[in-house]
């Protein structure tokens, strides 16, 4: 029965899996019959096809959990899609033979433990890996990466939180990571996807982008996030003490400018050196219109802990306070809640060892 259905038909539906970034559902479906392989892409064969970067998925526990005595949270991770709430269990049984440098969506960068320290970013989903030339720079700590496309060369993008408007980019041949200017053109092109080609885009998008950011860092924390949202493109500010909450723009690509917005709809904003974006139909207890992000310093006097910003009424709350060691856990016996899971990716960056 399945091996009849005809290979237009088994396409379409490789391709209905691969628009929500359900790539696991392409895979099994692939596995069907000799047919329906024929009749759809191997990842394998371009592993640095975008249709397979899993940008809705994040790895929710980079770090290796503390039951090692558990085999399955000793060697396999925990991933979610953002946009449908669907949670896949993924073993990692070549995980020992890397160091984990972060993860970018779905796809997680690891460098070979062996001399030299080859580079994969490696697609659990599919069980492929890109590889690149270079070799991860000593100095790289506490990074987020992405994957960019220049002439449709895959760039992989390590940006440290280290550095100062500056990330280290190598593309798939390159010998050496350089260190780049990465300012706010660069993060634009990058995480909104927009093609280097398309400066006039870029440069009128900047023009207004920089009329609305500050014109310092008043904070040792970003001010400013760019990131996707179901298809728009935004820009998050934080306001300055003693104001709370934040102000939301989307780009307008024809206009070539950023516009406020009142309403992101059923979507909810996390913030932090990574940026997630949640549709809260397929998460009932995380409400929509809202913005999560952490804060520290002692505001409010409730110390370090989990804002949540009401775009519909522009007020704040504590979600979460007097956290101690948020970036590690909340408690010895206690389970984090959905918001505290999404909160804790978005600012726990994992401290590299290569080169300690």
């Amino acid at each position: 029965m399945a091996s009849s259905l005809p290979g237009d038909v088994v396409r379409l539906l490789g391709d209905l899996f691969l628009a929500t970034d359900d790539v696991d559902y392409y895979m099994t479906m692939r596995g069907v019959c000799h047919g329906w392989r024929v009749s759809t892409d191997d990842p394998k064969d371009n592993p640095a096809d975008p249709r397979f970067r899993l940008r809705r998925w994040v790895m929710l526990d980079e770090r290796r959990p503390k039951c090692d005595e558990d085999e399955r949270a000793a060697s396999g991770r925990l991933f979610l899609n953002t946009a449908t709430g669907r949670r896949v269990y993924k073993r990692l049984p070549r995980l020992e033979d890397y160091y984990f440098i972060t993860s970018t969506g779905g796809l997680i960068v690891l460098a070979s433990k062996a001399s030299p320290h080859v580079v994969r970013v490696m697609n659990l989903f599919t069980d492929s890996s890109i590889r690149f030339a270079a070799l991860i720079p000593d100095s790289v700590r506490n990074t987020t990466a992405y994957l960019r496309e220049v002439d449709r060369i895959p760039t992989l993008v390590l940006d440290d939180l280290g550095l100062q408007d500056k990330a280290y980019t190598a593309e798939l041949d390159a010998e050496h990571f350089a260190v780049e200017e990465y300012n706010l053109v660069d993060k634009v092109r990058t995480i909104w996807g927009i093609d280097a080609a398309d400066q006039d885009i870029i440069s009128g998008l900047v023009r207004s982008i920089t009329t609305v950011l500050p014109y310092k860092m008043y904070f040792s924390y970003t001010c400013y996030h760019i990131l996707e949202s179901a298809g728009d493109m935004l820009i998050v500010i934080h306001r300055r003490p003693p104001c709370h909450g934040v102000d939301v723009f989307k780009a307008n690509v024809e206009e070539k400018a950023v516009e406020p917005v009142r309403s992101i709809g059923s979507r909810a904003l996390f913030l932090g050196n990574r940026c997630v974006s949640v549709d809260t139909n397929k998460f009932p207890t995380i409400e929509g219109n809202r913005i999560f992000y952490f804060v520290g310093g002692g505001q409010d006097d409730k110390g370090n802990g989990i804002c949540m910003f009401d775009l519909t009424n522009e007020t704040h709350k504590w979600i979460t306070s007097a956290v101690l060691d948020f970036t590690w856990c909340f408690g010895e016996h206690t389970k984090p809640t959905i918001i505290q899971t999404l909160m804790k990716y978005c600012i726990d960056i994992p401290w590299v060892a290569i080169g300690v």
